[in-house]
């Protein structure tokens, strides 16, 4: 389809009709009034909107790959399954927004966007660079891919995550206090030395992942996989570890002081003895 020339597209603004859908590939529509306006699955790759206002527009299905989205508002804008692969968010405004099933992966700049109140369930934020990352804080990530994201030092307090995949991911220091991580795929992904005080990961599959030096005081860790899982040093004091799987867990240096392990499996863990 053929990208449509700026005069059209801001000819069909002033009709606010027959834009959903359009080809505006690499068109520079810097600082316009893009509000309350239909784009479902629009094409914007490479375009650049520095500046523009697409608060609540239905943005479902569109195409921002690659484009220059700096300081966009898109607050509670519709983003349902939107692709910004490559593009850069800096500063953008994404407050309120429905980002679920949104494609994220590349973008740049993303830990100067704002996401306060956002929604990225089931978003691909998979292999994204978030290391000390406060922006997710507000947001809802339950079913979110962040497989082989770097966490390091990222807060992520409270959030809703249930369901989300964090395979191979890196939270080292991570402060995850209160999170809610239940059901959720966990596998080789690295905790050392996070906060996951009182953290809920009911059920959550945690085969091979590294709790070293965490602090999992009060964690509600039941019904979990933990199948060579390390937490060498970590504080599981009062942590609720029922029917856990802890077969080949390294659990030299815990703390289990007011441990729960009823039902747990244990076996060839190292470290401590446990009786089933």
């Amino acid at each position: 389809m053929k990208s449509l020339s700026k005069a059209k597209v801001l000819k069909l603004i002033v009709t606010r009709r027959g834009l959903a859908g359009q080809n505006m590939a690499l068109l520079d529509l810097s600082g316009e009034n893009l509000s309350h306006l239909n784009f479902e699955k629009a094409i914007f790759s490479e375009a650049t909107l520095t500046g523009s206002n697409l608060t609540s527009s239905n943005l479902k299905g569109v195409d921002f790959t690659g484009a220059d989205l700096k300081s966009v508002a898109f607050r509670l804008a519709n983003l349902k399954e939107a692709v910004l692969a490559g593009a850069n968010v800096l500063d953008a405004d994404f407050w309120g927004a429905d980002l679920s099933g949104a494609v994220l992966t590349g973008v740049l700049r993303i830990l100067q966007a704002k996401f306060d109140g956002a929604n990225l369930s089931e978003a691909d934020l998979s292999g994204l660079d978030l290391r000390g990352a406060t922006n997710l804080n507000q947001a809802r990530l339950d079913r979110v891919n962040l497989s082989q994201a770097v966490l390091t030092g990222a807060v992520l307090e409270n959030v809703p995550m249930t369901g989300a995949s964090l395979l191979g991911a890196d939270l080292t220091k991570a402060r995850m206090m209160h999170v809610k991580l239940g059901s959720a795929d966990l596998q080789d992904a690295i905790f050392k030395d996070a906060d996951l005080q009182n953290a809920y990961m009911n059920r959550s599959n945690a085969k091979n992942a590294d709790f070293s030096g965490a602090d999992l005081t009060g964690a509600d860790l039941q019904d979990m996989d933990l199948t060579g899982a390390k937490f060498v040093r970590a504080n599981l004091s009062s942590a609720n570890m029922r029917n856990t799987n802890l077969t080949n867990a390294d659990m030299r240096g815990v703390n289990l002081a007011g441990t729960v392990l009823y039902g747990a499996k244990c076996v060839n863990v190292r470290g401590v003895v446990i009786k089933e």
